[in-house]
């Protein structure tokens, strides 16, 4: 075996060390599904729904009862809103492992925005701008890109948050918003 190829299955293994002891966020869920009447705010497309839009709760529940028990056979009973001339397709799709990168389960809004940033950087490398200087200087830009961009989106979110990053050079930032 080559060296690099060698040395490329150390940086490999040394990666997935690394993202194996990194703390993880924990996934709280918003509390809408028990807080809006009729699962409004709940996924629910392609489940049969009554006369008014609101799913039927027993093809909800047995939903919620495939994705906790990830059995082919929960996901075959659940009953689609097509009567019967379809199926889901893919349903468990999301509950597979991505083993490329980071643990999708454990990407954070921080996390997103630096990717934001240092894609910034490279595109301007990519576009000629090669010194070492300007590649920490495009950090820069893409990281004020990436917090305009949350503070914009920030203003057109209809209730109240509150979300504390910290920035490259350390310090805090907070955005918040809300009615």
């Amino acid at each position: 075996m080559s060296d690099r190829r060698i040395t490329a299955r150390r940086l490999r293994v040394e990666a997935a060390e690394l993202a194996m002891i990194r703390s993880q966020p924990e996934q709280l869920g918003n509390g809408e599904e028990n807080l809006y009447p009729g699962r409004i705010a709940s996924y629910s497309k392609g489940l049969p729904h009554d006369e008014r839009g609101l799913v039927e709760p027993e093809a909800y529940a047995m939903l919620r009862r495939a994705l906790a028990s990830r059995s082919p056979a929960d996901f075959e009973r659940i009953p689609m809103g097509t009567g019967g001339s379809r199926k889901l397709a893919n349903p468990q799709a999301g509950l597979a492992q991505d083993y490329a990168g980071a643990d999708r389960d454990a990407l954070t809004v921080g996390s997103e925005l630096d990717k934001l940033a240092s894609n910034i950087s490279l595109g301007r490398n990519a576009a000629g701008v090669h010194w070492r200087s300007d590649y920490t200087e495009s950090g820069k830009l893409g990281e004020a890109v990436a917090i305009g961009l949350l503070q914009e989106q920030s203003k057109l979110y209809n209730e109240p948050h509150s979300l504390t990053l910290t920035r490259f050079d350390g310090r805090s930032l907070e955005v918040s918003g809300g009615p």
